[in-house]
């Protein structure tokens, strides 16, 4: 019983289309259901639907009643009207709605084609080759970065540094040393790995990077040629990736700047 719920409610993770509906299963409150409703709410695949044996569909009528039950009972009880309750029913819905948002915009935005991704490997073919060690020292605040970048271009030592200042520990005690990697290793991080591979010079360092981790100052550490060439057709999905990663935050980016201006968006310094 607790094994088949728990699948039910892996379900429910799943989106489902509407069926026909038929005759009804079960009513609460003078409301009617029928099993094609309940599966609805639950969001159980039609192809699941099929395959439920008869003691699995009475399980899920009975967790649907058992649910129906208590919600209904909270209704009375006004559960609904308790601000803390409300609050976070907002919450919810408005986490919903970001949510069904940006699965919008993805689908509405234009997936990277087999052309574009072999001219794009074609321009940067030398990168996809090579191989590049990097420093990265990671501070939690613009200000902080700002400093640390001013120390290195004054020239302190930037494994010092990262030692002293980079929130990311473990990387900081070896000098923020993060190894080698090749062009489409960072795909999910494209400002990092675009940074770190147009730094022209060995030794060379970026301007301050906003990352998912927060501020950071990434160093050419050092440069190789890979032994072996990377083909196109070896490397083609991790490209399509990488655009697609790219082209998304280009136009996340691009909406949030916009619609801080439509939605009047003011930023009060120092909170």
């Amino acid at each position: 019983m607790k094994k088949f719920l728990l699948t039910l409610v892996v379900l429910s993770l799943f989106s489902c289309k509407k069926e026909t509906k038929k005759d009804a299963v079960v009513s609460v409150k003078g409301r009617s259901y029928s099993f094609e409703e309940i599966c609805e709410q639950f969001n159980i695949p039609p192809q699941q639907v099929l395959l439920l044996q008869p003691d699995q569909k009475k399980q899920v009528i009975d967790y649907f009643v058992q649910n129906e039950v208590f919600y209904q009972e909270a209704l009375s009880q006004k559960l609904d009207k308790d601000p803390d309750i409300a609050k976070r029913l907002e919450t919810i819905k408005k986490q919903l709605l970001v949510q069904a948002l940006f699965q919008k915009l993805m689908r509405e935005l234009p997936q990277v084609s087999e052309i574009e991704a072999k001219a794009y490997y074609e321009s940067h073919k030398d990168e996809y080759n090579s191989e590049i060690r990097i420093g990265r020292i990671i501070l939690d605040n613009e200000e902080k970065a700002r400093e640390v970048l001013n120390k290195i271009k004054s020239g302190e030592d930037f494994s010092k540094l990262a030692k002293q200042y980079s929130i990311d520990t473990i990387a900081g005690k070896k000098g923020g040393d993060y190894g080698w990697i090749s062009k489409g290793d960072y795909y999910n991080m494209p400002e990092i790995e675009n940074a770190a591979f147009g730094i022209k010079d060995v030794g060379g360092v970026s301007d301050i990077i906003i990352s998912p981790f927060g501020y950071e100052i990434v160093k050419l550490l050092d440069r190789r040629k890979m032994k072996v060439e990377r083909k196109f057709d070896n490397i083609k999905s991790s490209i399509i990736n990488e655009l697609t990663m790219e082209r998304q935050k280009t136009l996340l980016d691009s909406l949030t700047n916009s619609w801080k201006t439509k939605y009047n968006v003011k930023l009060t310094e120092g909170k």
